[in-house]
């Protein structure tokens, strides 16, 4: 039984084998560690809540422009979660915009709404001074007589 525990272990994969010939040089683990510190890199700062998609994108692109076998191993990765940024990115660029045309109207709403109520101030003190002059005008008149007068 020991044999065959022996004869599994012959089998581990090679950056898990201890004393394999395929051992991974320093060389190779250095540059799997940097491959994969980038997108460790990229996943913190894609996190919601940061304001950090800048970093994450350039972090990702990196990636993706190394074509060591150890960057190609994440690329997948790296791929999809730049076109999230990428979205993140092109969503957050249409709430500000959104944002800002919403400032904008409510200004000019209300600039409006000031305008309006000068107009209607006015246009009521425009009504009265019509009503006056009716008034003024209705006192001034003669009174018409019930029965024309006729000429002698």
């Amino acid at each position: 039984m020991a044999i065959a525990l022996l004869n599994g272990c012959s089998s581990l994969p090679p950056w898990l084998a201890a004393d394999g010939p395929a051992q991974r040089t320093s060389a190779e683990a250095n540059a799997h560690e940097a491959a994969q510190q980038k997108l460790h890199t990229a996943v913190q700062a894609a996190q919601p809540g940061q304001s950090r998609l800048g970093t994450a994108r350039r972090a990702l692109e990196s990636l993706l422009a190394d074509d060591s076998a150890e960057a190609r191993a994440l690329h997948p990765y790296a791929r999809a979660l730049l076109e999230q940024v990428r979205e993140r990115q092109r969503l957050t660029t249409t709430n500000e915009r959104l944002n800002r045309e919403l400032e904008q109207r409510e200004r000019g709403s209300d600039e409006g709404e000031r305008e309006l109520g000068e107009l209607r101030r006015q246009n009521a003190e425009l009504q009265r001074k019509l009503d006056a002059l009716t008034e003024i005008e209705r006192r001034l008149s003669p009174p018409s007589p019930s029965r024309p007068l006729t000429p002698q």
